[in-house]
């Protein structure tokens, strides 16, 4: 997503700066935080699983 980014916005002739701080950088960032988000969510679905393999609920 970056990648693609970067090619579609980063040869401006006018306002290099503006596309770069308004559009690029903001992208960047957002991208970065769905990833972590994701990669949370991961780990967190691994955790439950394991932890109801080890400690099974006791049937009443």
């Amino acid at each position: 997503l970056v990648s693609h980014c970067r090619v579609l916005f980063h040869n401006r002739p006018r306002h290099t700066k503006f596309w770069q701080w308004a559009v690029l950088y903001p992208n960047y960032a957002l991208s970065e935080v769905v990833i972590v988000s994701s990669d949370l969510v991961s780990s967190l679905a691994s955790r439950n699983s394991l932890l109801s393999i080890l400690f099974p609920a006791l049937p009443l």
